[in-house]
């Protein structure tokens, strides 16, 4: 009988480990939505659902730093939605790591912007595209920022900081970023973008969810293997109807069927897949159906000041005391 190689008895064991973790993923998401359907908002008491974090804590391989210096100095790079905005008093999440780690934060986040695209291909029709992750991880691989120069022309996303922001992206220098933190999914589910939520196969279809967020990975790292990943899942957040209404995002599915937790349930899969940092931000941060009210914009989509501190905090003690700190 031919004995297996080490790499071929490792290459099983990983996909074991990931089978088994998709495996029960799927099941507390199946238990959560059969439980949630009918339970009306006024009356929801999260204590009777027990859920677990799906967070997910990853190092660097030392492989991937072996020719590198570190400066000593922690740098970390914001990529993300409107979940990542400044605000002006200070309640941002850039704004509160920074002041809780003395950190240097670049906040390259775009509002309103997607993990995945609308169209195949960007040929300067839909200006949006440029902003999602897809196209700035690109970008970044190969240090030239034209896509997003374009898109800015017509983007319907884009305000008065998206310049501003991409001078700083592109005045970047990306030896000394230490950590990328990629935060999405809101507005892909929003807008109905597809999602995977088994593992892919290359090469990645852009307008996919999981596969634009696994894309985006892998060519930042194919260009700077010392850079380490916090993949942060979005918030519960709600649904707005035709109507003016508002429904649960953990039950409401989207036009490409799909409810908030499937999106944060594949993207857990994609980040144990790439074995990077993952923070489940949708069952591990006290956010949900019942007191949405409190802790959520007028828009019900993102945190307010009270939620993005939950998320910061959460943030920060993975920097300092789980992956990276000195």
């Amino acid at each position: 009988m031919k004995k297996m190689t080490t790499g071929t008895l490792m290459h099983i064991i990983l996909l074991s480990v990931i089978t088994i973790l998709f495996s029960a993923s799927f099941i507390k998401l199946y238990l959560w939505d059969k439980s949630s359907a009918d339970i009306q908002t006024d009356d929801f008491n999260a204590a009777d659902f027990d859920t677990e974090t799906e967070d997910f804590y990853a190092t660097v391989s030392p492989s991937r730093i072996e020719n590198y210096t570190d400066d000593g100095i922690t740098t970390i790079l914001m990529l993300g939605d409107s979940s990542l905005y400044d605000y002006n008093d200070g309640s941002g999440i850039p704004t509160l790591v920074r002041e809780a780690t003395d950190a240097t934060v670049y906040n390259c986040s775009f509002a309103n912007s997607t993990m995945s695209t609308l169209n195949t291909g960007f040929d300067g029709s839909y200006g949006n595209d440029a902003f999602s992750f897809y196209y700035l991880a690109m970008c970044i691989m190969n240090n030239t920022y034209e896509i997003q120069r374009l898109g800015l022309d017509n983007a319907s996303i884009s305000d008065e900081s998206f310049a501003n922001k991409l001078d700083l992206l592109s005045g970047i220098d990306f030896n000394t970023i230490d950590i990328v933190v990629v935060s999405y999914g809101a507005e892909d589910y929003l807008s109905g973008r597809e999602v995977e939520t088994l593992e892919v196969a290359t090469p990645y279809r852009s307008t996919v969810y999981t596969e634009a967020l696994a894309q985006g990975i892998d060519w930042i790292r194919n260009a700077y293997p010392h850079i380490q990943f916090v993949v942060m899942s979005p918030t519960f957040c709600c649904y707005p109807e035709e109507d003016g209404t508002f429904s649960a995002g953990d039950t409401r599915k989207n036009d490409a069927n799909a409810t908030l937790a499937n999106y944060m349930i594949a993207a857990k899969n994609i980040a144990v897949q790439k074995n990077v940092t993952y923070l489940d931000n949708y069952w591990g941060i006290n956010i949900h159906a019942g007191n949405a009210d409190s802790y959520l914009t007028e828009s019900s989509t993102y945190p307010n000041s009270e939620g993005r501190k939950m998320i910061a905090d959460k943030l920060i003690t993975t920097i300092t005391e789980k992956i990276y700190y000195e």
